[in-house]
């Protein structure tokens, strides 16, 4: 995925808040490592080797990979991470609105109807 994003690998113990339908544990909060055991363990009810299933979460499995840049083959590895991509920060002005009710009276509503009416 391309874009203005900062990309932030997570660490084991991260602890993930997501929506419960959202996620394939059916959990509303998951560590990182927890995640990539259930995945480890779905592979493993397909029938494929727990040694392999942990390749793909740990140091890679050996692969290669046709690059679209037109430089060949490139060897490497491959493995499962999960990623958190952080939203963009929010102004100033969106905190103050997510803390003020709309109903909130503000001390400077007096000050702004005197000079709206001064400016009529």
């Amino acid at each position: 995925m391309s874009g203005n994003f900062d990309f932030v690998g997570l660490a084991p113990f991260n602890v993930v808040s997501i929506e419960k339908d959202k996620n394939p544990m059916q959990l509303e909060t998951f560590k990182v490592r927890e995640m990539s055991e259930y995945l480890g363990q779905r592979l493993q009810t397909l029938g494929i080797d727990p040694d392999v299933t942990n390749s793909w979460s740990s140091e890679g499995v050996p692969c290669e990979v046709l690059r679209s840049d037109g430089r060949g083959w490139q060897k490497g590895k491959v493995r499962f991470s999960l990623e958190f991509i952080p939203d963009p920060p929010e102004t100033e002005s969106e905190k103050a609105e997510e803390k003020l009710p709309a109903t909130a009276v503000s001390p400077l509503d007096d000050l702004r109807t005197e000079l709206n009416l001064s400016n009529e």
